[in-house]
């Protein structure tokens, strides 16, 4: 599949949705070893050309499909082949962009799940925050912060909400006897030092 030249894109690139052979993604958990078209990536650009270690922050994104082949667009006149053509969600959240990426520096491959657009519409939202810090990390720990158990209005009937509000209370007391521990014996108690 090219893209039409009455659009405006470049016509000398071959854009299909075959799935792309990725060497270093981790397969723990459910990762897997392959980005396919749908699939959500992780990956960070190079920052230097001597140090292949160097990474610069992870970028996430949903693969659009493989590009096949296009012409050398960089200064080490190679063309591309295999590459995932992939639309990057932007650092804010707010907007994506269409980028091409090299299955070298991709860490990780989720396919997609159907469930996710009720998590992001959660996240997304005021009531994501509204039980404050305490309460959020008490629920993390009790593994409410996923996209089905994140609104309790969403649980099914009897879950006990009550295991969470009392690690919510707990954590609430241990912070302020983490305070008190501090004005009477310095950092290095609380830091276990």
């Amino acid at each position: 599949m090219s893209a039409p030249a009455d659009l405006g894109y470049r016509v000398d690139v071959q854009i299909d949705r075959r799935a792309v052979h990725v060497p270093r993604a981790s397969t723990l958990g459910y990762g897997k070893y392959r980005a396919q078209p749908g699939d959500w990536i992780v990956w960070s650009f190079p920052i230097s050309d001597s140090d292949d270690t160097a990474r610069g922050p992870d970028s996430i994104g949903r693969v659009l499909g493989r590009v096949a082949y296009a012409p050398a667009i960089g200064t080490d006149g190679r063309a591309i082949r295999n590459w995932i053509a992939v639309l990057r969600l932007s650092s804010e959240g707010t907007h994506a962009s269409v980028y091409w990426v090299n299955p070298e520096w991709v860490s990780r491959v989720h396919a997609h799940r159907a469930d996710i657009g009720a998590f992001w519409q959660w996240f997304a939202s005021d009531a994501a925050i509204a039980n404050g810090y305490a309460w959020t990390i008490a629920a993390g720990h009790y593994g409410a912060l996923s996209a089905n158990q994140a609104d309790p209005d969403s649980l099914p009937n009897g879950t006990d909400w009550s295991f969470a509000a009392k690690l919510a209370r707990f954590a609430e007391y241990w912070d302020r006897a983490g305070s008190v521990i501090r004005d009477l014996f310095g950092d290095r108690i609380v830091r276990g030092a």
